[in-house]
C-alpha cells in the first residue's frame, strides 16, 4: 500500500482528497477528523441526514447513534447529535444510502 494512502487509513480518522479524476486512488494531504476516540466507536460511517447535509456516524458502546458534522477545520466536529433510541448494537452492519426514491437511509443487518 502506497504511503500516503497509509496516513489515511491508520490512526485517527482522516480526510483525504482525490487529487484528480484521471488518477483514481490518488489521494493528498490527509487532515484529522476529530482529536481521537474514533476507535471507541463499533460502527463508523459517512451518509447524509433527511435534509440532504454529509454526516460522520458512529455507535457508541451504549449502543446509541451519533451524527457528527465535519466543518473543515482540521481536528474539528460538532458536538454529536443522538439519532433515534439506542439498540444499534444489535445490529451486524450498518450502511448508509439512497432508496429508489432517492430519499437518504441508514441501513441495518442482523444476523
Amino acid at each position: 500500500m502506497r504511503s500516503d494512502m497509509n496516513r489515511c487509513v491508520d490512526g485517527p480518522v482522516s480526510r483525504c482528497n482525490r487529487r484528480s479524476a484521471r488518477s483514481p486512488g490518488n489521494v493528498s494531504d490527509p487532515v484529522p477528523v476529530g482529536f481521537s476516540g474514533w476507535l471507541d466507536f463499533k460502527f463508523l460511517f459517512s451518509g447524509r441526514n433527511l435534509s440532504g447535509e454529509n454526516r460522520i456516524y458512529a455507535v457508541d458502546k451504549n449502543g446509541r447513534l451519533l451524527s457528527y458534522v465535519d466543518d473543515g477545520t482540521p481536528g474539528n466536529v460538532s458536538d454529536p447529535v443522538p439519532v433515534g433510541f439506542s439498540g444499534w448494537l444489535d445490529f451486524n452492519f450498518l450502511f448508509s444510502g439512497g432508496n429508489l426514491s432517492g430519499d437518504n437511509r441508514i441501513y441495518a443487518v442482523v444476523a
